[in-house]
């Protein structure tokens, strides 16, 4: 017994350093959720944020703002109660907080925080072990660089255009395509970053863009960037072809490789109703 009570104290003094940094990691992302939700009118202050089941942080919200169903919350916990077992990785303390509205704020390894949908059982797993398409941050952290222009196709809920915003910098700029559901989380993080001068966003108007040349700005090295799996529909492929025959020195990064323009205008000739012909 003795020596039982000696191991467990011997592994509170080793663990609470960590237990420390860990809780002003989560400290910190709850002001980023309070910031968040008081430009948009939200009404929540510091005393409403709780202590849940598990030692998981949550947030009540008022204003007839909605939570996360009670099935979702209970996994959600269960997964935040295993994963806070384990010591946090140096590289990102940070976790995940269930903070209602369908909503989790998970860590992201070039600006702190972003936000999640808790209904994604695809993605939202991935994004808090912190291990979602690491072969194409790769890819993104050497093709793309200070200044830039990228026209990012697919850019779900933000995660890899968060990535592209710190990777240009101030100066870079970026265009992110979206028709999914998931457009709301995207807006949602660019605003809380405040990257709406850097980044726009386009949906569904996309299908009646007869071109993508007047977006390009002068002197800026340009970046096509296609998100693993995203499905360009046939206006998007012609439109995006046309732009590449204009914009021949473009970068292509499709997934998690860089490939060449002949290549990339290659596959989505064929996955298209259109003929097309050879960008080069």
């Amino acid at each position: 017994m003795q020596v039982k009570r000696f191991i467990k104290s011997c592994q509170r003094k080793l663990l609470a350093p960590f237990d420390t940094r860990w809780k002003r990691a989560k400290l910190k992302a709850e002001k980023f959720v309070l910031k968040t939700m008081a430009k948009h009118g939200i009404a929540c202050s510091e005393n409403s944020i709780r202590r849940t089941d598990g030692g998981t942080a949550g947030i009540s919200l008022s204003g007839g703002v909605g939570v996360l169903s009670m099935e979702s919350s209970n996994l959600m916990l269960a997964f935040l109660k295993a994963s806070q077992r384990q010591i946090p990785d140096p590289r990102t303390l940070f976790q995940a907080i269930a903070i209602g509205n369908g909503l989790v704020l998970v860590g992201h390894p070039h600006v702190g925080t972003m936000y999640a949908n808790a209904s994604d059982v695809v993605q939202l797993p991935r994004l808090v072990m912190r291990n979602y398409q690491e072969d194409t941050t790769i890819a993104l952290e050497r093709s793309v660089g200070g200044g830039d222009f990228v026209l990012h196709f697919g850019a779900q809920q933000g995660y890899h255009l968060l990535t592209l915003s710190h990777l240009v910098g101030p100066t870079g700029l970026l265009v992110a395509f979206e028709t999914n559901d998931d457009i709301g989380t995207l807006r949602l993080n660019v605003e809380s970053h405040r990257l709406e001068s850097q980044v726009t966003i386009v949906g569904h108007e996309i299908r009646t863009c007869q071109s993508l040349t007047l977006l390009t700005p002068p002197g800026k090295n340009c970046i096509v960037f296609v998100s693993e799996g995203t499905q360009l529909d046939p206006l998007t492929a012609r439109s995006l072809t046309e732009f590449l025959k204009i914009n021949s020195l473009a970068t292509i990064v499709d997934g998690a490789r860089v490939v060449s323009i002949e290549e990339f205008v290659g596959k989505i000739s064929k996955a298209s109703a259109f003929p097309f012909t050879s960008a080069a």
